[in-house]
């Protein structure tokens, strides 16, 4: 379903750039940026979205429903978009969260 891999997409673009936001120390937010990669790798297409925002906090907990670190989050939209993947035969991992770079991976199949 496109759509809900672009609301997926969508969501970690999101996420990323309101990561921007938490870090006080940076208020002029040069240098940030959010990158979204693309690969073909046998039959699965590998989707890429990385930033250089904080990292997670919690990276056990990200994709727990209801789980949030944000003062008006609901947790709903990590879990939503792995339930997304998942019911596509895809899926959405944390490839990597350190305190300078993070990266989600998404995997689909693509072929048939």
């Amino acid at each position: 379903d496109f759509d809900k891999i672009i609301a997926v997409i969508l969501n970690l673009v999101k996420n990323a750039v309101e990561s921007f936001t938490l870090e006080e120390s940076d208020v002029s937010k040069n240098g940030k940026y959010v990158k979204i990669k693309t690969e073909l790798v046998d039959d699965f297409v590998l989707i890429y979205v990385s930033n250089n925002g904080i990292g997670i906090s919690e990276p056990e907990k990200i994709f727990n429903e209801g789980f949030t670190t944000k003062s008006n989050g609901s947790g709903l939209g990590l879990w939503i978009c792995r339930k997304y993947m998942q019911e596509q035969q895809g899926e959405l991992n944390l490839s990597r969260s350190t305190d300078d770079y993070t990266e989600f991976s998404i995997q689909i199949g693509v072929g048939g």
